[in-house]
């Protein structure tokens, strides 16, 4: 076998590697979610775990590496193989953690240490993650040391396996959230990538082999792998004809650190930025990943062949992070004119499912594409530059990796925590910007084909555009990226104007009384037409429009309608708080409501006088966490639990509408208890409306199914009959204040009330007969509601649930 044969061969290899490593990030994030809870301290966890495990496997792996090719085959066969071995134990580990958390929380109470037991669980995520990302960062290096035998092809070389590698990713990213988890479902996606990585753990084994048993490798003359460059002390890279000295060395590793920072500031802030465009489903993020890592796979393959043929490196790496500077800089007036383009796409493409997640991709390349573009052009000429000498090209490689890398640690964690909250998303884009311009600078002012007046010519523009940049940058318009086009686009696109014309009217309709870029998502309080309405992250989650207020009230004035002697009540989510105001009419004792964002509560001044000024009542208890977590965890138990959270195609609120989610609450439930549940009918097919009640009642044996509105159902589920006792109800419109609030919902006698009442035990055993169960493993409804999220279905599922309601009275 020749080289350029085994170089062939080795590539799908690559390719591969890269695959199953994206397959790896995506569900990990999504089960650590689940088992952690979605709190951004949480995610933010798994992000650095992630990416410290890769930064310390490309670093510790680099000279070993480059003891020989041979060997460097031979450590990423086993580098794969314990992958496949790691991400089974971790996928294994993570079904016992709830056991395991649950004793732990358990004995960390009963101690007094409870304050401790968030921390513990951090550090058990950060071990799981860190294991197996640990040998996910060694198989870069060992590729690259793998695939270059020439210094001449270093440039060329490190493109072509970083671009493959990343292409991998790219097709990871997409088949993960479009095909392999709607269809596979967890367990059998990370089996799938386990046995890819056993599977190329083989192939780079065998082909090794038949590297070393060829004895025409040899005969041909190619160049030892190894070459005596006498390396001075005081130097540590190499050109083709002199020694850079190690001031360019540390240049590099600062350019290397800002390139890792603000790639993965400019992710965070960009995906922030097109969730409010196209929102945040899984297909919506999913979208904006395959693009984020496509353009840096294109990107790395853009001068594959003249890298090695640039004299001056390093001024190339300069101006092509000047470059990127300049198309952040120039795109940031154009995004808030996002939304018009969605509802120009949305128009032509019919709103269907495929023409939906083609806008998404539109979208998200409109914004990004060129920027990571860009970004795929850095690490390649990064390593042509430090790692100019094959004997160096391993341990070289993983160390300008692990700097990458840790640059993104802090990219993420900063840009998360402080930037966002606290200048908001497009300012710290700006910010990020001058990375950009930093490393271009660091690299520029050391070129010696440039000339000292034309260097600081160019510095000069380019720091005077910078800040002229600060000052007069055009404020993006919140109110437009608030309109929430990616759910009211059927609504937008009908109107007769042009569509920024359109868009701008409902703008201007619109007064905006409050806005905050949170950690955890953006919020907001609009009023159009005399009517409230919070948003979150675009998409309205509760107000005081005709259409709002019944399902709101619905939802918690039901369960306490019907329970004999409700005393203890816990809601999930706060929203305008004009449920948990319900609540406080009634005679309870306590009162716990879960909030995950902090915003909300803040926005919640706005909604006092619709929701009987509830934060303010002595018995509420706000509770800000993840809901699910935090029901995992408190022992509390409580006679009325109300779930109202967003709607479940969401990402991280479909977690609270699976088949775990439910056995937890009823868990939370004394006695007789009963949990109420806020389901959609609009943009629902019938059969993933079956699919809900079905889980539903899977976990609650008594189930009792009520219209609130006619786009709305309140389920209300026990471990005892629930009974409809009319003087119970009677009783309870009684107290004052009740009849008034249950009022706005259409209530104002028994006969408004028990109108509302579809089905019982019976009647939805015979509509959810042979329906699917909606799992953490295989979440059915985060996967298909999307499809169908601009069809108006309310009709048709009434019409199914009556009908079905009929067949059993007869």
């Amino acid at each position: 076998m020749d080289i350029p044969r085994q170089k062939i061969l080795l590539l799908p290899i690559f390719f591969l590697s890269g695959f199953s490593a994206l397959v790896y990030e995506v569900i990990w994030t999504r089960i650590l979610s689940v088992a952690f809870g979605s709190t951004v301290e949480a995610v933010s966890a798994v992000v650095t775990a992630f990416m410290f495990g890769l930064a310390l496997g490309s670093y510790l792996i680099g000279k070993w590496a480059d003891r020989s090719r041979d060997t460097a085959l031979l450590l990423y066969s086993v580098t794969e193989f314990c992958i496949g071995i790691a991400s089974l134990f971790f996928y294994f580990t993570i079904i016992a953690l709830p056991d395991i958390h649950q004793a732990l929380h358990g004995y960390l109470t009963r101690t007094g240490l409870s304050f401790l037991f968030h921390g513990k669980s951090y550090i058990l995520e950060f071990l799981l993650i860190a294991v197996p990302s640990t040998f996910m960062g060694a198989t870069y290096p060992l590729m690259i040391k793998s695939y270059i035998s020439s210094r001449n092809y270093i440039g060329e070389g490190s493109s072509l396996v970083y671009a493959t590698n990343t292409f991998g990713a790219v097709l990871g990213a997409f088949l993960t959230g479009f095909l392999l988890l709607p269809t596979l479902g967890i367990r059998m996606t990370i089996f799938l990538a386990v046995s890819i990585n056993i599977a190329m753990a083989v192939a780079a084994y065998s082909i090794r082999r038949i590297h070393i048993t060829s004895a025409s490798i040899s005969a041909a003359g190619v160049p030892s792998i190894s070459e005596n460059n006498n390396l001075h002390p005081n130097y540590c890279i190499y050109t083709e004809n002199h020694a850079v000295s190690p001031i360019m060395a540390w240049s590099i590793f600062a350019v290397l650190c800002l390139s890792g920072f603000s790639a993965m500031a400019y992710q965070i802030a960009w995906t922030r930025l097109l969730t409010m465009v196209i929102g945040n489903s899984v297909y919506a993020f999913s979208a904006i990943l395959t693009t984020f890592l496509a353009g840096i796979a294109i990107g790395s393959l853009l001068f594959v062949k003249q890298i090695d043929k640039v004299k001056d490196k390093p001024l190339l790496l300069g101006i092509v992070q000047g470059i990127l500077f300049l198309t952040v800089i120039l795109s940031l007036p154009m995004m808030d004119s996002l939304p018009a383009l969605f509802i120009t796409l949305f128009r032509g493409l019919s709103g269907t499912f495929i023409g939906v997640a083609l806008i998404d991709f539109i979208i998200a390349s409109s914004a990004i594409l060129i920027p990571t573009l860009l970004m795929g052009i850095t690490f390649p000429i990064a390593i042509r530059i430090y790692a100019n000498k094959t004997d160096i090209l391993g341990e070289g490689t993983g160390r300008l990796y692990a700097v990458n890398t840790l640059g993104c640690i802090f990219g993420a964690f900063l840009t998360g925590f402080y930037f966002i909250p606290l200048i908001g998303v497009q300012k710290t884009i700006i910010a990020i910007s001058g990375l950009n311009l930093a490393a271009s600078i660091i690299l520029v002012i050391q070129s010696e084909t440039v000339k000292y007046h034309i260097k600081a010519v160019a510095v000069s523009i380019s720091v005077a555009f910078y800040l002229l940049s600060l000052l007069i940058m055009p404020t993006w318009n919140v109110r437009l990226l608030n309109l929430g086009v990616f759910f009211n686009a059927d609504i937008f696109e009908g109107a007769a104007e042009t569509h920024m014309a359109n868009l701008n009217r409902f703008s201007d309709e619109t007064k905006l009384l409050y806005y905050e870029e949170g950690v955890g998502g953006t919020v907001a309080v609009t009023e159009a037409h005399e009517h409230l309405s919070i948003q979150i992250n675009g998409k309205t989650d509760g107000g005081t429009s005709t259409v709002d207020i019944p399902p709101q009230i619905m939802v918690s004035a039901l369960p306490l309608l019907v329970h004999p002697h409700p005393k203890s009540v816990e809601i999930i989510g706060l929203g305008s708080g004009i449920s948990t105001g319900t609540i406080t009419l009634f005679p309870v004792n306590r009162i716990d409501c879960i909030e995950l964002l902090p915003e909300v509560v803040k926005a919640n001044k706005y909604f006092s006088q619709f929701n009987h000024n509830a934060l303010k009542d002595k018995r509420v208890n706000l509770i800000i966490d993840d809901a699910r977590n935090h029901l995992t965890y408190d022992e509390t138990l409580h006679d009325i639990i109300i779930s109202e959270p967003s709607n479940p195609w969401i990402s991280g609120v479909s977690n609270l509408f699976t088949l775990e989610f439910f056995k937890i609450a009823r868990s939370r439930l004394n006695q007789g208890g009963i949990m109420s549940q806020w389901i959609q009918l609009n943009s629902l097919d019938t059969s993933e409306l079956k699919t809900l009640l079905n889980t539903f009642r899977t976990v609650f044996p008594h189930v009792s199914v009520w219209a609130s509105s006619p786009q709305d159902l309140v389920v209300l589920g026990s471990d005892s009959v629930i009974e409809l006792d009319a003087s119970r109800a009677a009783n309870g419109l009684m107290i004052q204040g009740v009849r008034e609030e249950l009022g706005k919902a259409g209530i104002n006698n028994l006969e408004d009330l028990f109108g509302r009442h579809l089905m019982g035990d019976k009647e939805v055993e015979k509509f959810c007969k042979n329906a699917q169960i909606n799992t953490d493993d295989h979440p059915v409804i985060e996967f298909e509601t999307p499809k169908t999220l601009y069809r108006s279905t309310s009709g048709k599922n009434l019409s199914a649930i009556m009908s079905s309601s009929a067949v059993m009275r007869k």
